[in-house]
C-alpha cells in the first residue's frame, strides 16, 4: 500500500494535480524562447524544477501538440547527444 506522499508524486507526475500541473507547464512554455530548443537538462536548469518533473510536463505538451522534437544535437549541459524539444511554430 503506498504512503500518501507518494500517491500525491505519482498524480502530480500524472498531472492529476491539475493547479501544479498547469503552472508548471506555463512556466515550461514561458523558459522556451521561439527559435531554440531545449533538453530536460537545460530545462531543468533554468527553471529550477527536477528533471522528473520537466521530462512529465514535457511528454504531456507534446501530446497537446505545444512542443515537437527538433534536429538532434549535444546538450549544452550534458555534452550528450540528445533530441532537444522546441515549441511548435504552426
Amino acid at each position: 500500500m503506498k504512503i500518501a506522499q507518494q500517491e500525491t508524486a505519482v498524480a502530480a507526475f500524472y498531472e492529476q494535480v491539475p493547479l501544479f500541473s498547469a503552472t508548471q507547464r506555463e512556466v515550461l512554455l514561458l523558459a522556451m524562447a521561439a527559435g531554440r530548443d531545449f533538453s530536460i537538462g537545460e530545462l531543468a536548469q533554468s527553471t529550477g524544477f527536477e528533471k522528473s518533473s520537466v521530462s512529465a510536463r514535457l511528454n504531456k505538451l507534446r501530446q497537446d501538440g505545444l512542443i515537437e522534437f527538433g534536429p538532434e544535437r549535444k546538450c549544452r549541459i550534458s555534452g550528450i547527444t540528445i533530441n532537444p524539444v522546441r515549441r511548435r511554430t504552426a
